[in-house]
């Protein structure tokens, strides 16, 4: 008798017991690749090329190549590719430790989502996709990192060091992961093209690789060149030829620190560079051989130079500034408040002569606004960036980056 009654009770615990929710146990990394692998082959945007997918820990690499690549060859790149995804991410933990960042995937660093690198073996092949899928690039774009797929595409380059190009937009991409706004979010060029390109700078390979080294003859050469050929003390116009505010090429002010603190992302540097090309056409530099190469290479020239600058500036911030670069890069990234000229002001414990007018309220979070109100927009950075210029702190910090930025470039040969 009593077995019939403890026999609906055991069974209810039963199936009680079953029907209730097992915590599933987070997905492994080696899992979330395996899944990613999967997700890679079946992309319908890589039909037609040929290719090999792996795993470099905590990267997942899509290595296109020739349909009639050699084993030998292709093992040759995949370990390269590899020693340099993993040399990255190694000294990406130290950044992230000191900068107390944070995922803002649901992962862990033990089982850290998979990033993606596409790696196309030539411009050829990179060119085809690029036509389809991304037409709208910079021209002689090397490499892209995708706000959307958040995946890292290169191409290799055989006259140039391919690893350069590609901690950079992998910069972008860890930052994106990190950081509480994502890179597209943050309201201070400088600092997100700066800081993609002083880690890229590096030395030793595999796992002697130190990111962040001093050694971009590229770039300083062509801060050399603006220090050489933009050094007649004439006045160029900014941002155009009818503005009273000038700057003087002579005093560094091409990229002076309140300019550097006031562009706010891609948008600022093409208005300018316009701007000035246009002026740059109305000048005496027109009769040179470098003002001919600038007012040519348009915006292309003008933007390479500003990601050279942004790379010397923040390397002489973080030697000459360390902990206050930090405080700066904390909010930027742990924060939502962008990193503009205010968050620098703050972070370096600066006070302006006078309050910054509000930009934002004109062009809006991610300059949503910026063309419906270009002019105020403009008037309103020019006072911005005079107040800065007034503001003896600053005055004292630019003069310094000065006399270190003719040291560390000087001019170059006549015959350069």
């Amino acid at each position: 008798m009593r077995q019939w009654i403890y026999r609906p009770l055991a069974l209810a615990v039963f199936f009680t017991l079953i029907a209730a929710p097992i915590s599933a146990k987070p997905d492994t990394f080696e899992q979330m690749a395996a899944e990613m692998i999967k997700t890679l082959d079946a992309d319908t945007s890589y039909d037609g090329f040929a290719s090999t997918t792996f795993v470099a820990r905590p990267f997942v690499i899509k290595m296109i190549h020739a349909a009639d690549a050699n084993t030998q060859s292709l093992e040759a790149r995949k370990k390269r590719i590899g020693q340099l995804a993993q040399g990255i991410w190694r000294n990406w933990l130290g950044t992230r430790k000191s900068w107390e960042l944070k995922s803002t995937c649901d992962d862990t660093l033990e089982n850290p989502r998979p990033f993606v690198w596409v790696s196309f073996h030539d411009a050829a092949s990179y060119g085809r996709y690029m036509k389809v899928f991304r037409p709208n690039s910079t021209a002689g774009s090397l490499a892209f990192y995708g706000a959307k797929t958040h995946y890292v595409y290169t191409r290799e380059n055989p006259d140039r060091d391919p690893s350069i190009i590609l901690i950079h937009e992998t910069t972008h991409q860890l930052m994106d992961r990190f950081s509480k706004v994502p890179s597209t979010g943050y309201q201070n060029y400088a600092f997100t093209e700066g800081l993609a390109e002083y880690f890229a700078g590096h030395s030793g390979e595999g796992e002697t690789l130190k990111l962040g080294a001093f050694n971009r003859p590229r770039r300083a050469n062509q801060i050399r060149r603006f220090h050489t050929y933009y050094d007649g003390k004439q006045h160029i116009c900014y941002p155009w030829h009818h503005r009273k505010m000038q700057i003087t090429p002579d005093d560094w002010i091409f990229f002076d620190v309140p300019m550097l603190l006031t562009f706010r992302d891609i948008t600022w540097t093409k208005a300018i560079s316009n701007a000035m090309i246009k002026h740059f056409e109305r000048s005496d530099y027109l009769d040179s051989k470098e003002g001919k190469r600038l007012t040519k290479g348009g915006q292309v020239y003008f933007h390479a130079a500003f990601y050279a600058y942004a790379w010397a500036f923040t390397h002489w911030l973080r030697d000459n500034y360390p902990k206050e670069y930090d405080r700066y890069a904390k909010i930027i990234l742990n924060t939502d408040r962008g990193g503009d000229a205010e968050v620098f002001l703050e972070a370096f414990d600066i006070k302006p002569v006078r309050p910054l007018p509000d930009i934002v309220s004109l062009v809006g979070p991610n300059n949503r606004d910026v063309k419906k109100n270009m002019r105020k927009a403009v008037a309103c950075l020019d006072q911005r960036i005079a107040i800065l210029r007034q503001t003896p702190a600053i005055q004292e910090m630019h003069r310094k980056w000065a006399d270190w930025m003719r040291t560390t470039f000087p001019k170059l040969d006549d015959d350069s």
